[in-house]
């Protein structure tokens, strides 16, 4: 009798310990999958502001008078262009340029509008 006991009791203790052991791995797998999302997106905010949004900034730029001497300053519509671009190159990064598995992992730590704005503050520079 005591030695099924016995038994059961190293049983139970080591499913715990697999159990235990599997949620820390897990844990740890998920960090490191968020690491490697978080430096994959801001690689692509840097890829994406060199490569396609610097040349929409210029062509913006060329738009506006932004010229101090001007009586045609038009600062306050260029600033509203430019954080309208901003806005529409986070969308575009966020869905044609990250993937679902890492746009996934990071909407586990960001909410849409946070990631949103870190990707905006990103490119802003």
């Amino acid at each position: 009798m005591y030695n099924y006991l016995i038994i059961f009791f190293l049983l139970t203790q080591s499913v715990l310990l697999l159990l235990i052991f599997t949620k820390f791995r897990n844990l740890d797998t998920k960090d490191n999958d968020f690491v490697i999302s978080n430096g994959i997106v801001l690689a692509l905010i840097n890829f994406y502001f060199d490569m396609i949004l610097q040349d929409k900034i210029d062509a913006l730029k060329l738009q506006f008078d932004l010229d101090p001497k001007s009586k045609t300053q038009s600062y306050k519509a260029f600033n509203d262009s430019y954080n309208i671009l901003l806005a529409n190159s986070a969308k575009d990064i966020m869905k044609n340029y990250l993937s679902k598995n890492c746009l996934n992992i990071l909407l586990k730590h960001y909410s849409v509008d946070g990631l949103a704005l870190m990707i905006i503050s990103n490119l802003k520079r």
